[in-house]
């Protein structure tokens, strides 16, 4: 019967100063792992992508390191969105679809993010704020309707409008 690990076999005890420097440090790599790609990988949708997400990767760690000894929901939040980036990461390398569903979900994530804003109304008394968002809403959703590549995928995903509830983009074919 093997031996069973207990807890404090596995857990170091540290300061808070040692667990912010290691995220740092993580940051330090990601960030040169990132710059490194950059400059010596092919520029295509893939690698942009994933270079991308790793570089989104580092500022979450980052804010983990400095925000070490805040309140336990910073880095409830900063754990949760690492765990979405790294399922992101597996489905892109996975299946062919995963860019396109990925590029998809960020479209109607800022769509939604713009949408949300405005329905807060704290830029009521300046129009020409609420005009611009606006205005990028608008240019998010012609993008999605007039781009080849999201008009011929073959993955089930919606962007979907959260003031009209209406499909923006659904499965072809």
């Amino acid at each position: 019967m093997a031996a069973i690990d207990r807890l404090a076999d596995r857990v170091r005890a540290g300061a808070p100063v040692e667990a912010a420097r290691a995220f740092h440090q993580m940051v330090a790599r990601f960030i040169s792992a990132a710059e490194w790609i950059s400059k010596n990988v092919q520029r295509t949708n893939e690698s942009l992508t994933l270079s991308n997400l790793l570089a989104v990767s580092a500022s979450y760690l980052k804010v983990a390191g400095d925000n070490i000894e805040t309140h336990i929901s910073v880095f409830a939040m900063v754990t949760r969105n690492l765990y979405e980036v790294n399922l992101q990461v597996r489905d892109i390398l996975r299946s062919p679809d995963g860019i396109q569903r990925w590029q998809a979900e960020a479209i109607a994530d800022k769509i939604q993010m713009l949408e949300g804003i405005l329905e807060l109304d704290t830029v009521s008394d300046t129009a020409s704020q609420c005009a611009v968002l606006r205005s990028e809403i608008d240019r998010l959703r012609s993008t999605v309707r007039s781009s080849s590549c999201f008009q011929s995928w073959s993955i089930q995903a919606h962007i979907w409008s959260t003031t009209t509830r209406t499909p923006l983009l659904t499965k072809s074919g």
